[in-house]
């Protein structure tokens, strides 16, 4: 065996041998937590589900970088047949400071799961790997998420998971008592485009209001459209990140207006180049103040790179905009 790598047994071993240099003390334990805790509110690292906060992989990614911990990419199986598309993955993490393996994680993703039938493959595999890292993150470093106040769970395997009562926007309303007066007019039948139509006033008192919904047809719609291969895997996961049929018929409509018109253009290879290289430019000159002049420069160049592709400039668009909004 490599004496550089050694295992996390032998780590157990070593009496004193502290998991990182920034962790050698409780106080020291309470103040990573405190910066994750930070951190990850800051950017917007984790989500709501049930009332509780989960961590997205980015925000684990975030808490092993803090203690030197990094993953590493295993095995990835393709478990698929002919009516289900399945990947495993399997990640180790990896102790920069004292050179040991700490054990890693295993997970898998399927085009079964509700808010994934529509994905392809290569998205599939994708999405197993993510999740391998949050796990393994998660088997080594969840009570340091919960100390910051979230929960032990990566978000990316809670998203098939709805609350009814606190996540999805269609909320049923109660029955309402039988009136005493004459039966009103007949009620004209709702439009095609809708299944239940929101009430012109106000709900009575303890009876919440009805939600419009969208129609099956442009539900369909919308999934198909999320399924083209012109949107990349972290734009679909965000479009599924609420399965479609929970959605307001508004979100629905708005959300297949904006898709209509970008996949148009990114069918198109030269509008789709000139577009993402706009979208960099964009967020270079909007955080500019914060990235300094030489990060400035250096995105404002690959912009206009001969070699960029229209998905890395777009990529790196929303990196940046994910790295300086806080600063902003």
């Amino acid at each position: 065996m490599n004496e550089a790598i050694k295992t996390s047994a032998a780590v157990t071993r070593t009496p004193g041998k502290a998991l990182a240099p920034n962790l050698k003390t409780p106080d020291s334990s309470l103040t990573v937590a405190a910066d994750l805790a930070r951190f990850i509110q800051e950017n917007k690292l984790s989500s709501n589900i049930q009332g509780k906060e989960y961590v997205n992989v980015e925000g684990w990614q975030f808490a092993g970088s803090r203690l030197g911990i990094i993953p590493r990419m295993g095995l990835v199986e393709d478990l698929s047949n002919g009516t289900e598309i399945r990947f495993r993955a399997t990640v180790s993490l990896y102790d920069l400071h004292n050179k040991i393996e700490l054990g890693g994680g295993v997970a898998e993703c399927s085009n079964k799961e509700r808010t994934k039938k529509f994905y392809e493959s290569y998205a599939i595999c994708s999405m197993a790997q993510t999740r391998a890292v949050g796990k393994a993150y998660r088997n080594v470093l969840a009570w340091l998420i919960k100390a910051a106040g979230f929960e032990a769970t990566p978000y990316e395997e809670m998203t098939d998971v709805v609350d009814a009562g606190t996540s999805a926007e269609v909320v049923e309303a109660a029955p309402a008592a039988r009136p005493t007066q004459p039966a009103a007019a007949p009620v004209a039948t709702p439009p095609a485009s809708t299944t239940v139509v929101a009430p012109a006033a106000p709900a009575p008192s303890g009876e919440p209001e009805l939600v419009v919904r969208a129609s099956e047809e442009d539900i369909q719609k919308l999934e198909q459209l999320i399924a083209s291969p012109l949107l990349d895997a972290e734009e679909r996961t965000k479009l599924l990140s609420k399965p479609i049929d929970q959605r307001s018929a508004k979100w629905v409509a708005d959300t297949l207006s904006k898709l209509i018109v970008e996949i148009g253009l990114r069918a198109d290879p030269k509008k789709a180049l000139e577009a993402a290289r706009k979208q960099l430019r964009t967020a270079a000159a909007k955080y500019s103040k914060e990235m300094g002049e030489h990060e400035y420069n250096r995105l404002m160049q690959r912009a206009q790179a001969l070699t960029a592709k229209p998905e890395e400039l777009r990529a790196e668009a929303r990196q940046c905009q994910t790295q300086f909004q806080v600063a902003a």
